[in-house]
C-alpha cells in the first residue's frame, strides 16, 4: 500500500495515505464493495452507455437503480456534462466515470473531469472513477478524477491485471476518503 501511495502521487496526482487504500482481488471486487458501501435501496447510479457491463449488473444487487447517460460515436464517445446533469434527480447518489473507457477506449479531458467534479459537488454526489485501463492509451492523457477531489467524493478503482498486463493475478485497489475507507475495511471483513 505504501508503494501504491507513491504511484498515485507520481502518476495520478492523487494525495492518499496508506489507510485510504484497500487492496482487492481484482477491480470487479472493488466495484462491488464500493457499491455495497455507497448505495441504499432506491439510489440511482448514472453509468455510461455503452459501458462496462459489471456496473449495470452490480448496481441492482445493492438496491440501486441504473440510469444510463449517452456516450455517442459522433462525439468520440465523450459524454456531455449536460446529458449527465439532466439525468440527476433527488435519488441520484453516484456517477460512474470510466476513463479510459471500457469498451470504447475514450479518454476524458481534464476540463470534462473538472466539470464532472463540479456537477458532483453541486449535487452532493459521489464519483466512482473506474481507471482500470489507465495505462492502455493510444491518444491523449489519462486524468484521474481523484486529483481534483477535496471533499472525499471520489472512489477510484485501479487494476494490476490490466495496467501491468498481469491478467491472471486478479489484484486491484480502491482509493477512498478516510471515512469511506474505514467502512470499506469493515465491509470486507464480512
Amino acid at each position: 500500500r505504501e508503494a501504491i501511495v507513491e504511484k498515485l502521487k507520481r502518476e495520478n496526482g492523487i494525495n492518499a495515505k496508506v489507510n485510504n487504500i484497500l487492496v482487492t482481488p481484482g477491480s470487479s471486487y472493488g466495484i462491488a464493495i464500493s457499491l455495497s458501501v455507497l448505495l441504499n435501496q432506491g439510489d440511482e447510479v448514472l453509468i455510461p452507455d455503452p459501458g462496462y457491463v459489471n456496473f449495470s449488473m452490480l448496481v441492482p444487487q445493492y438496491g440501486g437503480i441504473v440510469v444510463r447517460y449517452p456516450t455517442l460515436e459522433s462525439a468520440e464517445f465523450i459524454p456531455k456534462i449536460s446529458d449527465i446533469a439532466e439525468r440527476v434527480t433527488p435519488q441520484t447518489k453516484v456517477i460512474v466515470l470510466n476513463s479510459p473507457s471500457n469498451p470504447t477506449g475514450a479518454i476524458y479531458t481534464e476540463d470534462f473531469v473538472k466539470d464532472l467534479m463540479n456537477l458532483a459537488r453541486d449535487n452532493n454526489l459521489y464519483i466512482l472513477s473506474d481507471e482500470t485501463y489507465e495505462h492502455i492509451i493510444f491518444e491523449g492523457k489519462h486524468i484521474s478524477g481523484g486529483r481534483f477531489d477535496t471533499e472525499g467524493r471520489v472512489m477510484s478503482l485501479f487494476s494490476f491485471s490490466k495496467s501491468y498486463s498481469m491478467t491472471g493475478w486478479r489484484i486491484g485497489y480502491v482509493v477512498a476518503s478516510d471515512e469511506i475507507s474505514e467502512t470499506l475495511e469493515k465491509q470486507q471483513e464480512f
